[in-house]
Formats: C-alpha cells, sequence, structure tokens
C-alpha cells in the first residue's frame, strides 16, 4: 500500500482565492414575448418558444429527434405568459423536459389532424378548441402523466383569463416503475469494483505527492512518474495556473518532441487532479455509501458548511444536503478515517481541486467585468445572454466539488453528465457503471454474470435494502436514512426483486418450518418457527437447550436457577435439602453455581440494588462488615452494567421510592426502611 502520510501542500501558493468583481445585479431581457428568463437562483435559463410559433422540419442540437412538426403561432401566443407564469424558478434541466413535453403535444396535433383531415383554418390555433377528442388521443398514444399535464395545466390557466371554462380532463394514471434491483451478490460486486477504482485514484494521488518530496529512485517506472510529476509542478509555478493548458505545457515543443523526452500531458494531469473516470468513482462511491440521490450529492456547495465535525465525536463527521425536489435535507454521518466515505472524499476532492476552483474564479472575475461592459453598451440581446450563461456556468463550477480536468480544459459534474462516458467505438453511449460491470463480468466466470442494466439510481435502492434487512425489516428505519418526510414513498423502495425475493423466501422458510414441527412434533412452538425461519433447522442441542431455559425457576429476583433445591453453602448455610424445599434466601448475585441473568431479570436486580442501599443504611458498620452483603453489593453492580444505563437508573428510582414510601418491605429487614436516615 502507497504511503499516505506525505505533504500535499504543492499547489498552496494557489490556495488564496482572488478577489472577484460584484457580480452582475441584472439578467439581459429576453427579444420578444414568446421568449423569457426562469429565473433560477443559480440556474436562471432562457426559454425560447419561437419553435412552437414556426414548427421544426429537422434535429438541431443534441439529443433524441422524434420527428418534425408544424408551428402553431396563435395557440403558442396565447399560451405564452402562462407558461412563463408556470415555469418560473425551473433550472435549465426542469425546462428543457418541458419544451420536450410540449413538442409532443405538438407532434400530436399534427398527427390528429392529419387523421381527422383538418388542415387550414380547421387546424387547432386557441385553447378555446381543445375537445374531449384531444384528451382521448393523447390516452391513446400512450402520453405519461407528466407531460399530459404540461399542455393541460397552461391551457386552464389562459382559459381562465380569457373567461373560459377550465377543462377537466382526468390525467392518465402515474405509472409506478416496478423496481428491478440485481442480486445482493451483484450489487456488492459492483460496490467493489466502484471502491477498488476510487482507492485506486487515492493510491496514485499519495505516490504523487511522494515522488515530489523525495527522490523517486526505484525503478524506471517511478522515474518517469517522477519526472512527469515535477515537469507540471514547475509549470503550474512558472505560469501561475492551477492548470496550465496543454500549449503552455508543451512550452514551444512539438508532441512528438514532448513525448520522446518521457513526458505526457494524461500522466500529469493524472497525479495532480481529477481525470473524467475519477470523479466519476468518486461520485460513485459517494452514492453507494450515503444512499443520497445523485442530485443531492451534484447540487453541493463547496462554500457552505455542508461538512463538520460530528457535535459528540471528533472522529466522525457529519454531512447534509438538500434534495430539490420537496426541498427535504438529507443527512449522512460516517468515519472520518474512512477511506471510501462520502466525507473523506468529499474532503479530498475539495483540497486537490482548490487550485482549479480559483482559476475559475478568476475566469470568472474577467468574464463579469466583460458582462457589465456589454450590459452599458446594449450589446445585442443573443450575444449577451452567452456571456450570462457563461458566468452562470463559471459560478456553478466554482460551488462544486466535482471538479475535474482534460485536454480540453477544466470541467465539473452535473446532472446530465454525471454518468456518461462518451461514444464507444461503435458509437454507443458508454457509462461508467457499464465499463466497471463489463470489467467485472470479463474476469468471472459464467454463472456470475452481473446484470448490465444497473443504474447510478439502484445505489438507493440498494443502500434503503441494506437498512431493511440490517434493521430487521423495520420501515421506519429506512425511512430515516432515506430522509423521507412520509412512509408512501419509503414504500417505494420497499417494493423492488430483491426484498420481494427476500420475503418470498421468507415466506417459504417459514411455511416449511410450521409444517415440519406441526408433522414431525405433533405442535407449533412459535419460538422454533422463528429461529428456523431466520437461522435454518433447529439442531437438537439447541432444542434441549431451549427446554432447560424454559424449566428454570425464577427466583423473586427474576434471575434463573438451575438447582433450586440445593443452594450452594455460603448462599444458604442452615438449608436442608428433601427434594421439595427451595433456596429461602435467594441472593442470587451470590450464587454463581445456578444463576441464570435474563434481559428481564433487570427489574429485579435493581430492587435488590436498592435494597442492599437500604440495609447498609439501617445495620451498624460492623456487622456489615462481618456479613456478606458487601459481597453481594459488587456483584449486584457488576451485573447492572449488563443491562441498558437509562433503564436502570429508571428502575432504580422506582424501587427507591417504593421502599421509601413502605410500599415495598425488605425481607429480613424487621423495622421499616426510614428508621435510619
Amino acid at each position: 500500500m502507497t504511503d499516505r502520510t506525505h505533504d500535499k501542500d504543492h499547489l498552496a501558493e494557489l490556495s488564496k482565492p482572488p478577489t472577484l468583481v460584484p457580480a452582475p445585479a441584472l439578467v439581459p431581457t429576453a427579444n420578444d414575448n414568446l421568449q423569457f428568463w426562469t429565473g433560477h437562483e443559480t440556474e436562471n435559463y432562457l426559454v425560447d418558444l419561437n419553435e412552437f410559433k414556426n414548427g421544426r422540419q429537422e434535429k438541431s442540437g443534441g439529443g433524441n429527434w422524434l420527428g418534425p412538426f408544424r408551428g402553431r403561432p396563435e395557440l403558442i401566443s396565447e399560451l405564452a405568459p402562462a407558461i412563463e407564469e408556470l415555469w418560473l424558478g425551473s433550472t435549465e434541466l426542469t425546462a428543457k423536459t418541458l419544451c420536450t413535453q410540449l413538442r409532443q403535444w405538438w407532434r400530436l396535433l399534427d398527427r390528429l389532424e392529419a387523421d381527422l383531415h383538418e388542415e387550414g383554418d380547421r387546424s387547432l390555433r386557441s385553447v378555446s378548441q381543445l375537445t374531449e377528442i384531444h384528451r382521448q388521443r393523447a390516452f391513446d398514444s400512450g402520453m405519461d402523466r407528466t407531460a399530459f399535464r404540461t399542455l393541460l395545466n397552461a391551457a386552464n390557466l389562459t382559459r381562465r383569463a380569457m373567461r373560459l371554462p377550465e377543462l377537466y380532463w382526468k390525467a392518465p394514471e402515474g405509472n409506478e416503475p416496478r423496481r428491478h434491483l440485481a442480486a445482493e451478490w451483484q450489487v456488492k460486486e459492483i460496490r467493489r469494483g466502484v471502491r477498488s477504482e476510487w482507492f485506486s485514484v487515492v493510491d496514485r494521488w499519495a505516490e504523487a505527492d511522494a515522488l515530489l518530496v523525495k527522490d523517486p529512485g526505484g525503478t524506471a517506472e517511478r522515474q518517469l512518474l517522477g519526472l512527469n510529476y515535477r515537469y507540471f509542478r514547475d509549470a503550474v509555478k512558472r505560469t501561475s495556473l492551477g492548470y496550465p493548458r496543454a500549449e503552455k505545457l508543451l512550452a514551444g515543443k512539438k508532441l512528438f518532441e514532448f513525448n520522446r523526452a518521457g513526458l505526457s500531458l494524461d500522466i500529469m494531469i493524472a497525479g495532480f487532479y481529477p481525470t473524467a473516470w475519477d470523479i466519476r468513482a468518486a461520485l460513485h462511491q459517494c452514492l453507494a455509501s450515503t444512499g443520497w440521490n445523485a442530485s443531492t450529492l451534484l447540487d453541493i456547495d463547496v462554500s457552505t458548511s455542508y461538512i463538520v465535525d460530528h457535535p459528540k465525536d471528533p472522529l466522525r463527521y457529519f454531512m447534509t444536503g438538500t434534495k430539490v425536489r420537496g426541498n427535504t435535507e438529507q443527512t449522512h454521518v460516517g468515519l472520518w478515517k474512512t477511506q471510501g466515505a462520502a466525507g473523506f472524499i468529499l474532503t479530498t476532492l475539495v483540497k486537490r481541486t482548490d487550485a482549479l476552483r480559483n482559476q475559475l474564479r478568476e475566469e470568472l472575475t474577467t468574464h463579469e467585468s466583460e458582462y457589465a461592459e456589454a450590459f452599458k453598451s446594449d450589446v445585442e440581446g443573443s450575444e449577451l445572454a452567452e456571456k450570462f450563461r457563461k458566468i452562470q456556468a463559471l459560478r456553478a463550477g466554482i460551488r462544486s466539488p466535482w471538479l475535474y480536468v482534460s485536454r480540453a480544459g477544466i470541467h465539473w459534474l452535473d446532472k446530465l453528465n454525471f454518468s456518461n462516458m462518451g461514444k464507444n467505438v461503435k458509437g454507443q453511449t458508454r457509462t461508467f457503471l457499464g465499463d466497471i460491470i463489463r470489467s467485472i463480468n470479463e474476469k468471472a466466470d459464467l454463472s456470475r454474470q452481473i446484470n448490465s442494466d444497473f443504474v447510478p439510481s439502484d445505489f438507493r435502492d440498494a443502500f434503503a435494502a441494506y437498512v431493511w434487512r440490517a434493521s430487521g425489516g423495520s420501515i421506519l428505519h429506512v425511512m430515516k436514512a432515506l430522509g423521507h418526510r412520509s412512509l408512501r414513498n419509503t414504500t417505494k423502495y420497499m417494493d423492488n426483486t430483491q426484498l420481494r425475493e427476500k420475503s418470498q423466501q421468507l415466506y417459504r422458510t417459514f411455511s416449511n418450518a410450521m409444517w415440519h414441527e406441526i408433522k414431525v412434533h405433533k405442535r407449533l412452538d412459535p419460538t422454533i418457527v422463528a429461529k428456523a425461519s431466520r437461522d435454518g433447522p433447529v439442531t437438537a442441542d439447541e432444542r434441549g437447550r431451549l427446554k432447560d431455559y424454559r424449566n428454570l425457576r425464577m427466583s423473586r429476583l427474576n434471575i434463573g436457577c438451575k438447582n433450586p433445591h440445593s443452594p450452594p453453602r455460603h448462599v444458604a448455610p442452615n438449608f436442608v435439602s428433601n427434594g421439595r424445599r427451595i433456596c429461602p434466601t435467594q441472593r442470587c448475585t451470590l450464587c454463581f453455581d445456578h444463576a441464570v441473568l435474563f434481559p428481564e431479570s433487570v427489574n429485579g436486580i435493581c430492587m435488590r440494588m436498592e435494597e442492599l442501599i437500604v440495609i447498609e443504611r439501617n445495620i451498624s458498620t460492623t456487622a456489615w462488615v462481618d456479613s456478606q452483603y458487601p459481597e453481594e453489593f459488587e456483584n449486584t453492580e457488576l451485573a447492572l452494567h449488563l443491562f441498558d444505563v437509562s433503564e436502570v437508573a429508571s428502575l432504580r428510582r422506582l424501587w427507591a421510592a417504593r421502599i421509601e414510601s413502605g410500599e415495598h418491605r425488605i425481607p429480613g429487614l424487621p423495622f421499616a426502611a426510614s428508621v435510619k436516615s
């Protein structure tokens, strides 16, 4: 294992944040009535509805292309004010999703009118023309509930403004997904693969830090690594940039000359900062260890106190995040020293990428100054909007703990790219987990192949399943662990293939155990059935121990006695056994031979403790010292350490009050407890 104790301050000279100019207070205005800014605090997005006015005949930009649609200028002009009001506060991702859903309606209207041969003046131009035919067509097309309501909400708001009756369309039922969760052993393998990738990153950085503070020596490979890391460190100092771009690193050399000298841009980057692969390994390890939503982890703001020392244990940390949907808080507690825990990962990443963050701050300062000048100069709206988008993007990067670098520059993870790893040679989209699973399957037998459809959100389902099993099937524990406000949301996580299989397996074992008891032993013992259901068949030895346990006589202290008819001489010196008489003293904490403590014994032991305190108070010191009371007192005190402290304290107060009031009298004490104070 690589030594991780070396100092990591080789980027300390870049750690002080530069002074920023004030953030631009004004948002650029939209060009026309079909454009508006959503007004989100950090992701203010310019929505352009002109495509619904003019129509689209071909694909533009990324994403899937579902076909052309005609423009409906009158309809979108009516809907635009309502859309702006309803979409206010949306993030960029939400606004884009809503636009996609609106396109779905535009295409549906085109198909419906083509089927009905309604064109020209008979085509839909106003919300006043919406009828049950449109609702039914949406149902027949299989439109989902959210897309259906996107148009319905905007249409009803518009109709109210036009003093028309609302459309009381019933939305399609929401599809409750059947959660498929890989088998428990598959989840463990995936988690192990992700953790291994993150640990390899930690080891690489530790080795890089070590090679920068001492002569690498050793193998040619280590010497080559040391050469690259020192070259990059010197370039950082020379340029005063956290991440000098390729042209600055090459310093006038051709790339082949650079490589011939043993230098590699990729090796340099990987030794100092997270790569695209590294940062996804870190994020997925956090997903696996916290059970948080990916969006909650991606929204962490490093400028806030999102992680602090645990208030009761400095060895642990307390981490909080906000889930955007429902604005609920999620929490996580872990050990600082655990290198696979989210606390270690995030603090390591933030420290490692501090110089990158400062470089982004400098870029932000420049862009904000340019924006302020452009705003005063009445620059064209589209150009101003693009500058504003760049400022928002830089602010997002500065807040993010998920910075990484490539040859192209500094990047960060967001809700759209956190899982994707680009395209493979066949043009298919690669994902981080897909590559992990593929690597595991290449090394595993055919009987141990992992399903390739495991996605990042499944880590939350797997975390819920783990908490459910660890808590003995307590849905309240799962609800707390997932940060839910209602059990209704939690139950959805309990309905997955893994837990259904566990439930079916438990039912089968319970049923088999129950009928086996009835068939073989001619009786139904709940304890035996429960034990068999949880741990498998009950052995003859276990049945015998259960029988002995049940046959034990209980003393007045609620302590079991193996042989109450023959107490030891030191406990009952005058006792004469006849096979029927039982121990008269029942001072069980003196009896190591026969006493058996049970969980339910705590009440009786607390009672005896308070009795001994009163006895000591009411007899002479000589009598106390010459008796077995001191030994019994010590043994009783030791026995109480086996039980919950708060429960013991409560029961002792109860018995002390009963003795003091005379409700309980102490055997063998001929006077009231309050005779001597």
